[in-house]
């Protein structure tokens, strides 16, 4: 009899000791673990992948209402994306996901699953995608404010004729506004301005435009000059 209480005293102890250890996200959660991402897993932004995990057994809902992707320290989880918010049921197991190609790389990506039970947690995951402060390159708005500055400068009859200059003025305002440092744009939109107002009429000619217009070229040509300077300042 004494062996047999002691018996069931260890077992009992055993009991209690299993449930200790198990992480407390598993007490009143949403009723699943995940399977994908777990730690260490690496995703790479802009690529298909699938989110899964496993039902837990007895769980009181049989759905996950909303998943979100949240990043930070674990006692404060910044909400990054609501990445579903349409009801899973609990048993399908996966979700299919495609990480937005704006977010930035790091190390402390979670995935939060929520629904009437409670809330899940995955583990810590990474995800590669912008370095941090990165924006997308517009310079080509740039080349688009002169092609239009330069259209609406010059007479209808020399748009034709002057298809060459748009493009070598397309290809030189498309450069990165880094070549230029912006202490020099007030100079070079400056000097572009005095550049088009010392061409004499008669070579503006030249360009297909008749010495008649040559006054409305020039003038024109010099609100294009500050058109795309304050175009590349706009964008430092």
């Amino acid at each position: 009899m004494k062996f047999i209480a002691t018996l069931s005293a260890l077992v009992a102890g055993a009991i209690t000791l299993v449930r200790a250890q198990q992480p407390a996200v598993n007490q009143q959660d949403a009723g699943v673990y995940f399977t994908n991402p777990v730690l260490g897993s690496v995703f790479q932004a802009d690529a298909p992948y699938s989110l899964t995990w496993t039902a837990i057994p007895n769980a009181v809902d049989d759905k996950i209402d909303a998943i979100e992707l949240r990043m930070g320290s674990a006692s404060n989880l910044e909400l990054i994306q609501t990445i579903n918010t349409q009801p899973i049921p609990l048993a399908l197991g996966k979700f299919d996901w495609v990480p937005s190609k704006n977010l930035t790389t790091a190390t402390s990506y979670v995935l939060l699953a929520k629904n009437s039970q409670g809330i899940s947690y995955s583990a810590y995951f990474t995800i590669i995608g912008q370095a941090p402060g990165v924006q997308t390159n517009s310079t080509s708005s740039v080349a688009l404010v002169a092609t239009a500055a330069l259209s609406t400068a010059m007479p209808q009859s020399s748009v034709a004729s002057n298809a060459s200059s748009s493009i070598m003025m397309t290809a030189s305002a498309s450069a990165p506004a880094s070549a230029l440092p912006s202490s020099m744009m007030p100079t070079a939109v400056s000097v572009a301005s005095s550049m088009v107002s010392a061409m004499p009429s008669a070579h503006v000619g030249h360009l297909g435009v008749s010495v008649s217009g040559a006054t409305n070229l020039k003038a024109g040509l010099v609100g294009a000059a500050g058109a795309i300077g304050a175009a590349i300042v706009m964008m430092i």
